[in-house]
């Protein structure tokens, strides 16, 4: 299932023998396109810091509940080591603030087409899956979604994502709409529109990008 980035924020992550605060941001793979990290605000036991929990701690997630557990202590959590929160970690340029790239301009070929706001992430191997993006303020139109695999050059400096799709194709792709299940039908008609196969069709490598370590290998952590 398919799960929006506002959807999982101010989710809980709880330790193994505690609460460990609330998801308010995820750091992602540019390269992979794929969340290694949640940004979690601690709540009052640690001063309110921020710390970045890897995704290779999560346990089965609580859905109902809007819980995410980790297999760590508390105490583990606050042994992490402190970086700055806005820029990539040090020593990995790849990865990236979810919320720093919201608001990037979408640019066509043909000339700009929208901006990001927001980001569809797949629950069993949190991938990012599309892109979404809003058109209103070109064509007051509509949000529409873009795969990473039509993603031909980023400059996170210049807040702009190119894209090898035409600004009529972008125009004319099936609405996403918030409210409405984004299920496996409606992909197919997403990809079908463009001509462009599916990552379910076995055509991307996202599923299977090279292993990061954990949290506990990194020894990272956040300052607000």
């Amino acid at each position: 299932m398919l799960r929006t980035m506002d959807d999982l924020e101010d989710y809980s992550v709880g330790a193994a023998d505690g609460s460990v605060g609330r998801v308010k941001d995820f750091y992602f793979d540019d390269e992979f396109w794929v969340v290694r990290y949640f940004l979690v605000e601690a709540g009052a036991w640690l001063a309110g810091r921020k710390v970045l929990i890897s995704t290779t701690s999560i346990r089965a997630p609580n859905w109902f509940n809007r819980l995410l557990p980790v297999s760590m202590t508390r105490q583990e959590v606050a042994e992490r080591q402190d970086i700055e929160t806005q820029r990539p970690m040090r020593g990995d340029h790849h990865l990236r603030s979810c919320k720093t790239v919201t608001s990037s301009h979408i640019r066509a070929p043909d000339g700009d087409v929208g901006h990001v706001c927001g980001f569809l992430i797949d629950e069993e191997n949190w991938a990012i899956r599309y892109l979404i993006v809003d058109t209103r303020n070109w064509w007051l139109g509509h949000h529409v979604l873009i795969a990473p695999e039509w993603i031909v050059g980023l400059s996170w400096d210049d807040h702009t994502v190119s894209v090898t799709l035409t600004r009529d194709a972008v125009r004319n792709a099936p609405p996403y709409r918030a409210k409405t299940q984004f299920d496996r039908e409606a992909e197919m008609k997403l990809h079908d529109h463009y001509g462009l196969p599916g990552y379910w069709a076995g055509k991307v490598t996202l599923q299977n990008p090279p292993d990061y370590p954990s949290t506990s290998e990194k020894n990272i952590c956040c300052e607000a």
